[in-house]
């Protein structure tokens, strides 16, 4: 028994060791992040780089740094407050860029000196292939008639080269775009901003892009135990993802697979909306086909991407070109259960009474829709468990709001003598 003990205390001491090695990697640093907007300005103020917030945040006359974020995925990510982002009023926003100098990024083709190209040449070229980049990654193929240079950019393309009244200032202007687009997050939420569940861009320098700071909050840590009391906020939240999932499945040109699907990928706005604030691991259908299930394979986990899961065919040694499970079943999974049911329990945990036995089946259904808890899930809930779990919470978060208006109806009635 005591051996078992000992043995339990070392594991727990070796995961814990290592998830701090892990998280140390992650850490970002203040000076290091005031560094790297020195370089950034310093290049702003040499005809480098360009963009419509770079006077803003280098001449500190409407951005100012705040802190910094972990980083991850070889992002730099600052928090800043900002004056320009929203109308007469200061906000927080993200200031975030994958690399922070432009020999890091794959390098722009055209050469500031070089003079064997034409101005329109090197417009041409550059729009040929962010069409193309645009095709690969999105599957969307952009018109000719498309101003595809305007379309990844916070202006007319042409009128901001005419505003910066430089020679060169084509080339600084295509430089800075180019660095913005080999960002595929930047250029998911450019394209997608339309979208409810896409962060707001409010502009760029260089490679920096500022977005909407949101916040995954409490509610949506998995690190984070939630109180039982926040129930009817944590059902609006489940609410939200799900009508999510369904604008994801259906609104888009097609499908699109979130495949790493944990609390902190999702941000909650200053409008209460839910969006994802974390797009590198999402994959529009026929890029999912092609990038990850054309691929040989001895066992299914060789199909996997993170929570996409694949299926291997034994006989041809190859991943089939099919999702074996979905969106709402790993949400189901990872973010209503949670990761440690017992421990850190999910979104969705400790419901009123009325639909508590309810809702736990129709979560367990979702999340192991073929009923086997022991291995990884190769299927997908079904369009039956996100009605079922969608109108059980809508039923509940709706008793309470009208169980509130009765209460205040209640409270303001004159009383009788």
């Amino acid at each position: 028994m005591r051996i078992c003990c000992l043995m339990i205390v070392f594991f727990i001491l070796v995961g814990g060791l290592s998830i701090y090695h892990i998280t140390q990697k992650k850490l970002c640093s203040i000076e290091e992040s005031k560094n790297l907007l020195i370089d950034l300005c310093k290049g702003y103020a040499q005809g480098e780089v360009t963009g419509n917030i770079c006077d803003a945040l280098c001449r500190e006359t409407g951005i100012h740094f705040e802190t910094c974020n972990n980083y991850r995925g070889g992002k730099k990510v600052m928090i800043v407050h900002c004056g320009v982002c929203q109308h007469a009023q200061y906000v927080r926003a993200v200031l975030k860029g994958l690399k922070h100098n432009f020999s890091e990024n794959e390098q722009f083709f055209f050469d500031r000196k070089d003079d064997k190209l034409s101005v329109e040449n090197m417009v041409e070229t550059t729009e040929g292939l962010l069409r193309n980049s645009i095709l690969f990654n999105f599957g969307i193929n952009v018109t000719y008639d498309t101003k595809v240079l305007s379309q990844l950019w916070f202006s007319d393309f042409d009128e901001y080269v005419d505003k910066l009244k430089r020679p060169d200032a084509s080339w600084v202007t295509l430089r800075s775009i180019w660095a913005l687009a080999m960002q595929d997050e930047y250029l998911f939420m450019k394209l997608y901003q339309k979208f409810q569940f896409v962060p707001k861009l409010y502009g760029s320098c260089g490679m920096f892009y500022l977005m909407e700071f949101t916040p995954p909050g409490d509610n949506l840590n998995s690190m984070v135990y939630k109180p039982p009391s926040d129930w009817y906020v944590r059902a609006n939240i489940a609410l939200k993802i799900l009508e999510l999932l369904r604008s994801i499945d259906t609104d888009l040109h097609e499908p699109l697979h979130l495949c790493d699907i944990k609390g902190e990928n999702f941000g909650i706005g200053s409008d209460d909306r839910v969006v994802l604030v974390d797009t590198d691991s999402v994959f529009f259908n026929s890029k999912l086909m092609y990038e990850i299930y054309n691929t040989n394979c001895s066992t299914h986990e060789d199909c996997d991407y993170f929570d996409c899961h694949g299926w291997c065919d034994a006989r041809s040694g190859r991943c089939l070109h099919k999702r074996m499970n979905n969106n709402l079943q790993s949400v189901c999974q990872d973010i209503f259960l949670g990761y440690f049911p017992g421990y850190l329990p999910g979104l969705l945990h400790s419901p009123p009474e009325n639909i508590k036995q309810e809702l736990a089946v129709a979560i367990d259904e979702c999340a192991f829709p073929d009923g086997d808890q022991s291995k990884e899930v190769r299927a997908p809930a079904s369009q039956k468990s996100f009605l079922k779990i969608y109108i059980m919470l809508q039923k509940s978060v709706n008793y309470k709001y009208i169980s509130g208006l009765l209460e205040s109806k209640l409270e303001n009635r004159p009383i009788s003598l």
